[in-house]
């Protein structure tokens, strides 16, 4: 199966920019395994763009991510090549220096925003909520093995 997460990397009605992370809870995975394919559509230039995906029980927590760097602005810029663990019902979220990501105010499922660089992240609270908004990132991937947890093993002398 494939696996596809976030709102679709369209030009939209408006933008936002600064040192922010966002979360995008519109279209979170379908499926469990491995992105591979990022798309992003910048209204001005990003910098320091990083990708990731997010999954929350009560706070959000980065699963994995990616650094994309530069985005060039004004269409769908496509990142491919990509390795980044996915499960079902993560979100699609950025993190990025400078410029403006384009941005819906009505239409999605909300986003999560924080000042910031907060990729990685564990449990992270104090997120601002844009209630019906989305974001321009989409992902693609292929369904495989749930991501790997870490079981810490304990050596020495008995």
């Amino acid at each position: 199966m494939a696996i596809d997460i976030g709102a679709g990397a369209i030009d939209r009605t408006t933008s936002s920019g600064g040192d922010l992370t966002w979360i995008d809870l519109t279209n979170p995975a379908n499926a469990t395994g491995s992105l591979d394919t990022v798309e992003i559509w910048a209204n001005q230039q990003l910098e320091g763009c990083e990708v990731a995906t997010f999954y929350t029980t009560t706070d959000y927590s980065t699963r994995d991510s990616e650094l994309i760097g530069t985005v060039t602005a004004g269409s769908k810029q496509t990142f491919s090549g990509l390795s980044i663990d996915v499960s079902t019902n993560d979100y699609l979220g950025l993190h990025h220096t400078g410029g403006y990501i384009e941005r819906s105010s009505s239409g999605g499922s909300g986003v999560k925003y924080k000042a910031g660089d907060y990729i990685p992240c564990t449990n992270e609270t104090g997120w601002s909520t844009l209630a019906d908004d989305s974001i321009s990132t989409y992902g693609t991937g292929t369904e495989g093995a749930p991501p790997p947890t870490f079981t810490p093993r304990i050596t020495g002398i008995i």
